[in-house]
């Protein structure tokens, strides 16, 4: 699909900080999310959609359209698993500088923390409970995995992983700013993958004895000024109540942002091999 969309808003508007960017509220009297109505704030009664405060979007141009339902079901062979790992020039000497930046963190405490967010996400998949994940991901993945899980459940299908575990977890790339730092590692894994009819588990892709082993490019953020030892302690890192996150990405208890890597990495992107560019 091939669309042109048109974006506008008001000369008067201001571009956001970095921080507030990622903040679901009303740019109006900064009311949560869950508090609009549709387009109006349900505190101060203003419309939000007319570009006073932000970019809207005003119209989308279709230019090529493709009618294709997503594919759920079949076998799709791994392409790309057992090529080189794209690493950006220079790589570990940029890691290098910043563990110097930040004595607490090592690779060895990141790929731990990588490994958390690994696990948590196929429990969370294979389950349907992809809130689980909410802490780990960032706003943009938590929607998109979101959208092939309905999918899935509109089907009447279930995917599951089972065993998983990585394998090798090798760096690719690792580029900051005055903002954020964006760290990309190549994971190696292996494990069952499977979908089943939900009516009566007649499999329709996959294999519950024959594991699937693949690669899959992660990219993780943090905030540049973040420090300290990534952590695997299932607590919010900013009051330390037992980690429950809502769909907003905040803390239940303190409303803390933590999916925004002001705290901790979080991942934000997963690419496959046959789709990394560097």
């Amino acid at each position: 699909m091939a669309e042109n969309w048109v974006l506008a808003r008001s000369t008067k508007a201001k571009s956001r900080s970095p921080e507030n960017v990622r903040v679901f509220k009303c740019p109006n009297c900064g009311a949560p999310l869950e508090d609009m109505k549709g387009t109006t704030c349900s505190y101060c009664q203003k419309q939000v959609n007319t570009g006073e405060f932000d970019w809207v979007v005003q119209e989308v141009r279709v230019q090529q359209r493709e009618l294709r339902g997503p594919q759920l079901t079949g076998d799709t062979v791994e392409q790309g698993t057992d090529l080189p790992t794209v690493k950006q020039p220079q790589v570990d000497e940029r890691l290098r500088k910043l563990l110097e930046q930040d004595p607490e963190m090592s690779w060895e405490a990141l790929t731990e923390r990588l490994g958390l967010i690994f696990q948590e996400l196929q429990v969370a998949w294979s389950q349907r409970q992809w809130e689980r994940a909410r802490p780990y991901v960032s706003d943009s993945l938590f929607q998109t995995q979101l959208y092939w899980m309905e999918a899935y459940k509109r089907e009447g299908l279930r995917n599951v992983t089972e065993n998983a575990r990585i394998t090798q977890v090798e760096l690719a790339r690792l580029v900051s700013d005055r903002y954020f730092v964006a760290l990309t590692v190549r994971v190696s894994a292996t494990g069952l993958d499977y979908t089943k009819r939900e009516s009566d588990g007649q499999l329709v892709g996959g294999s519950r004895l024959v594991e699937r082993r693949y690669t899959e490019y992660w990219t993780l953020i943090r905030g540049s000024s973040v420090r300290g030892r990534p952590s695997t302690d299932k607590q919010c890192p900013s009051c330390g109540a037992p980690l429950a996150i809502n769909m907003a990405g905040q803390c239940t208890h303190c409303s803390a942002r933590v999916t925004s890597g002001d705290f901790d990495w979080v991942l934000s992107r997963i690419e496959q091999d046959e789709a990394y560019q560097g």
